[in-house]
C-alpha cells in the first residue's frame, strides 16, 4: 500500500474564498484511492443501528471513536481518521482559525449516510458552542443537485472533495434531498461557551457579566436549547461592548463564577438568564444602577435580571431567589436597563428554539401576551445583528 496520508497542510494552504461568506472548497481533498478506502469502512457500518438525526428524517450518523479507528486494519482510510481524530490536528486547526479554546474543545468526527429523502433545511452550526470549525469531507454524491449551498451559492463539491468553515450567525447553509445516496466524514470542533471556571473576552472593565443557562426543563428538542441561548446572549452581550463573561448553569457554580471575576477586578456585575439580549445603553446604565437592582413584581423577584456588586453578593438563588437580600432591592423593569427576555415555556419554545439558530422566526408568537410578543419582536431585531 502506497502512503497517502491526507496532510491537513491541504487545508491551511488553500485559499479562502469570501463569497458568500468566508470559507475554503479542497478540490480533490482525497484522491480515488483514498475515497475507495474510506467507503469500504463505511459499508463495513451497521446503518440500521445508528444514531438518527434529531431534527431531518432521512440521516443517519455514526461517530467513529478513537477505539473503533483502532479496531481497523491498516488502511489509507485508517490513516486519515487517526489524523481527524487526533488533539493535534484539532489544536493546529484552532489556531489556523484564530479561535480561543481555553474554555476547552470538543471534538467528533462522524460518517453521515444521507438517504434520498435526507436534507438540512437552511442552518447554521453554532450549536451550544462559542466557536465552531466544521470540515466536511464527501465520498460519494449520486445526484449532483445535492451538494452543499452557501447561502444560494453552490460549493459543486463532490466526491473527493471538502468544504471548511468557521461557522457564525450568518454562515448558513445546505443541502437538499433528492435521488441516490449521500455519503460524507466530517469534522466538527466545537469550543465550550459553558465553562464556569473561565472569564471570556476578558479585559480591564470593572463591570463583569455572569450567564445563567439554568435547565428550565423546556421540553425543547434542542437538548441544551438554553445553553444555545446562553451563546446568543455571549455574542449580543459582546457586540454592545460587555467583557469579563462567565457562563454556567448548576447552581453551585454560582459563587465560584461570582468569585472569579472579584479576583480578576470586577466590581459590578449583571447577571442576565440565556437568551436575554441587551442594547447600546444597557453597559452605562448598568454602571449607573444600584447595589442591588432587579425586576419585582410584589413579593417575587423575578429572574430576569440582577445588577450587585461583588463586595456584597451572597445571594440565594436557589427557591425563594434573592429572597434573603428582598429587602435591599432597587426595583427596575428589565427595559429600564435595555434588556429583553423570554424564557422558554411552553408558549415561547418554538420561537426561542429558532433565535437560538439566529434563524429569525415568522409566527411562533401567537400563544404569548401583548407584552411578550413586543419582547420577543425586540429579541429578534437584536438576534438579526449579531455577526
Amino acid at each position: 500500500m502506497v502512503a497517502h496520508n491526507h496532510n491537513v497542510s491541504k487545508i491551511l494552504d488553500t485559499p479562502i474564498f469570501l463569497l458568500p461568506w468566508e470559507h475554503k472548497i479542497l478540490r480533490d481533498a482525497f484522491d480515488k484511492e483514498t475515497v475507495d478506502s474510506l467507503l469500504q469502512v463505511f459499508h463495513t457500518i451497521d446503518w440500521d443501528n445508528v444514531s438518527k438525526d434529531d431534527f431531518e428524517a432521512g440521516i443517519l450518523t455514526k461517530w467513529i471513536s478513537p477505539e473503533f479507528v483502532e479496531n481497523l486494519p491498516p488502511s489509507l482510510a485508517k490513516n486519515v481518521l487517526e489524523e481527524l481524530n487526533g488533539w493535534a490536528t484539532h489544536e493546529l486547526l484552532l489556531q489556523h482559525y484564530d479561535i480561543d479554546y481555553s474554555t476547552g474543545y470538543h471534538a467528533s468526527l462522524v460518517f453521515d449516510c444521507c438517504q434520498p429523502s435526507g436534507l438540512n433545511e437552511i442552518h447554521n452550526d453554532t450549536g451550544p458552542r462559542k466557536d465552531t470549525l466544521t470540515l466536511q469531507y464527501y465520498l460519494q454524491i449520486d445526484d449532483e443537485t445535492r451538494t452543499l449551498h452557501l447561502d444560494n451559492f453552490d460549493t459543486r463539491a463532490t466526491s473527493g472533495d471538502a468544504v471548511v468553515f468557521k461557522s457564525q450567525p450568518h454562515t448558513m447553509h445546505s443541502f437538499k434531498a433528492g435521488e441516490g445516496n449521500r455519503f460524507s466524514l466530517r469534522l466538527r470542533i466545537g469550543t465550550n461557551i459553558l465553562n464556569p471556571e473561565v472569564i471570556q473576552n476578558k479585559s480591564n472593565s470593572k463591570i463583569g457579566v455572569l450567564i445563567d443557562c439554568k435547565d428550565m426543563e423546556s421540553g425543547s428538542c434542542h437538548r441544551l436549547l438554553e445553553v444555545n441561548l446562553g451563546a446568543v446572549t455571549y455574542r449580543n452581550l459582546v457586540q454592545n461592548g460587555f467583557s469579563n463573561i462567565v457562563v454556567f448553569r448548576e447552581r453551585e457554580d454560582y459563587e465560584s463564577a461570582r468569585d472569579l471575576l472579584k479576583e480578576h477586578g470586577v466590581e459590578r456585575i449583571l447577571m442576565v438568564f440565556a437568551g436575554a439580549t441587551v442594547d447600546e445603553t444597557t453597559l452605562a446604565r448598568v454602571y449607573a444602577a444600584e447595589h442591588i437592582t432587579a425586576p419585582v413584581n410584589g413579593d417575587t423577584v423575578l429572574r430576569q435580571f440582577v445588577v450587585f456588586d461583588t463586595n456584597d453578593s451572597d445571594f440565594d438563588i436557589v427557591g425563594n431567589y434573592l429572597g434573603n437580600v428582598k429587602d435591599k432591592i432597587t426595583h427596575a423593569d428589565m427595559m429600564d436597563l435595555g434588556i429583553a427576555v423570554l424564557h422558554p415555556d411552553e408558549d415561547s419554545v418554538y420561537f426561542l428554539e429558532e433565535i437560538s439558530e439566529y434563524i429569525m422566526p415568522n409566527g411562533l408568537v401567537d400563544d404569548l401576551d401583548d407584552y411578550d410578543k413586543e419582547l420577543a419582536e425586540i429579541i429578534k431585531q437584536r438576534v438579526g445583528k449579531i455577526q
